[in-house]
């Protein structure tokens, strides 16, 4: 029986880790990666300025769910991972030539105290009195979902939202806020407008539960849940990279259409065409797949 061969588009973290899974399985495998930029990596990326290291994309990972520390334990590199040090912990926001802390006990979308709120310089005194006003806002009726923006400017203003909301968030999901669904991204506050009728009130809920104990004395995420490692990220990128075969690692070369032939199939690329594949794995963000695979199923 010949082995499998797979093409997979695309080689940020997704697809490196696909092709590494992949031979973890079937060892038999030919596995073709195809990237169309010069580097692997895809949003993730380290470099170093002055004293400093830079990440273009994620500078971290969670911890829970485990699918990443298993994967670190598996490239054996498990044991070069950090925890952010418990002195520097807090997100900043870079404000009228500042950084200035994220107020203490705010959780993404959620003030758990008012002090830090009422105190911080990243919102003007019309911006404070308008977040005061949450627990006066009617909640959404509407079933369909709706995106952060919309939440966030509905429930706590736009300035609270362009001031902290959009930064926070935008750093972890990369994404517009703009674009990005609550239902996908933060379904617990869309949860707790639901249930209690305002942030504010399921606050004092969660307050008389003892349930936001944590959550009162972090700044912005929950850093004991997260690692990464002394390089930055790309230290994941480049144990992925390094257990893949140069020759079967095409950068430069992108994948503009898929074609199902009889013997499998067939990616149109710049370099002409590849294939067959027994199976691909598109792994690209969502507006390069949907163009390469309109020739599939539009």
């Amino acid at each position: 029986m010949s082995a499998h061969r797979i093409a997979i588009i695309g080689a940020g973290v997704a697809g490196l880790a696909a092709a590494f899974s992949i031979q973890q399985t079937d060892p038999d495998a030919q596995v073709e990666l195809f990237e169309a930029s010069p580097r692997v990596g895809g949003a993730i990326g380290t470099e170093r300025i002055g004293e400093y290291l830079i990440e273009r994309g994620a500078d971290m990972f969670a911890t829970d769910p485990p699918a990443a520390m298993k994967l670190c334990e598996e490239l054996g590199i498990a044991d070069t991972l950090i925890s952010p040090l418990p002195t520097a912990r807090g997100a900043a926001i870079f404000h009228r030539g500042k950084l200035v802390r994220i107020p203490e006990g705010f959780v993404l979308m959620r003030p758990t105290r008012m002090l830090p709120m009422m105190t911080t310089p990243l919102l003007s005194i019309a911006g404070k009195i308008r977040l005061l006003c949450e627990p006066f806002i009617s909640r959404r009726e509407d079933k369909q979902d709706e995106s952060i923006e919309s939440f966030v400017v509905r429930r706590l203003g736009r300035e609270t939202l362009e001031r902290i909301v959009q930064p926070l968030v935008g750093g972890i999901y990369t994404g517009d806020v703009a674009a990005l669904g609550m239902a996908a991204t933060m379904a617990q506050f869309h949860e707790m407008e639901r249930r209690d009728g305002s942030l504010f009130r399921a606050t004092r809920r969660r307050n008389r539960e003892g349930s936001d104990s944590v959550e009162q004395n972090s700044a912005g995420a929950r850093y004991e849940k997260f690692r990464s490692f002394p390089g930055g990220m790309i230290q994941l990128i480049e144990a992925l990279a390094a257990r893949i075969d140069p020759k079967r690692l095409h950068l430069d070369t992108a994948v503009t259409a898929l074609e199902r032939e009889t013997e499998g199939w067939v990616l149109s690329t710049h370099a002409g065409e590849q294939g067959p594949f027994d199976h691909v794995i598109v792994a690209t963000p969502a507006k390069h797949a949907s163009s390469m695979l309109s020739s599939v199923d539009e």
